[in-house]
């Protein structure tokens, strides 16, 4: 004997599809929290708070150069020395006289003319006591030179040296003590190299005089 089967017809196939496709979208949960497209600034998958890179690397202060070099305490911020010749002397501007003694060197006795001057920015020091000023143009002493060479004892390098005013003019070491000279005072540094200025002169005084 044969079962009549029931075959559901075609309309009642789309009725059970569609509540099948209702109960899976219930039991999904719907959308969750931060992806609900009407909640602004969660449509999207939070990446986290953005990397900080650290601060910026310091490159540390400017190197500083140093203080700028000093010349040595001068009085005048390093200003080149000066020196000038105070007497003789002429109340008219004409040649002044100088009136000789007689001076006593390495048991001689010798004509000398005084020679007062005055210096700006150096310390007189005998040769080689400068010490740490050695190097500098504002600490030596003065070379007295008469006619130039001319009065110069031979193999040495000056008449005489100053290390205080006023300087001496030894005469004696001229042809001619008494009479017309001309005497330069030229400042040295304490190893006895002269001391120059911008142009690269000699930093000197001259005078001439006559000697009586």
């Amino acid at each position: 004997m044969m079962t009549n089967l029931r075959i559901p017809s075609i309309a009642s196939l789309g009725l059970f599809a569609m509540l099948a496709t209702a109960c899976s979208s219930s039991s999904s949960g719907g959308t969750p929290p931060g992806n609900d497209a009407g909640n602004p600034g969660d449509s999207s998958t939070d990446t986290g708070p953005t990397g900080d890179t650290g601060p910026t690397g310091d490159s540390g202060p400017t190197g500083d150069s140093g203080p700028t070099g000093d010349s040595g305490p001068t009085g005048d911020g390093g200003a080149l020395p000066t020196i000038t010749i105070t007497s003789p002397s002429s109340a008219d501007g004409g040649i002044p006289s100088v009136t000789t003694t007689m001076m006593t060197f390495a048991d001689a006795s010798d004509t000398v003319a005084d020679i007062g001057f005055a210096v700006t920015n150096f310390m007189l020091a005998a040769p080689g006591t400068c010490g740490a000023l050695a190097s500098s143009d504002n600490c030596g002493h003065i070379h007295v030179l008469v006619d130039g060479a001319s009065c110069t004892p031979s193999g040495a390098p000056y008449n005489s040296a100053a290390t205080a005013s006023p300087a001496v003019a030894i005469l004696s070491y001229c042809a001619t003590a008494l009479g017309m000279h001309n005497v330069s005072l030229e400042l040295h540094h304490d190893d006895h190299s002269p001391i120059k200025d911008g142009s690269g002169a000699t930093i000197a005084a001259s005078l001439q005089f006559n000697a009586q």
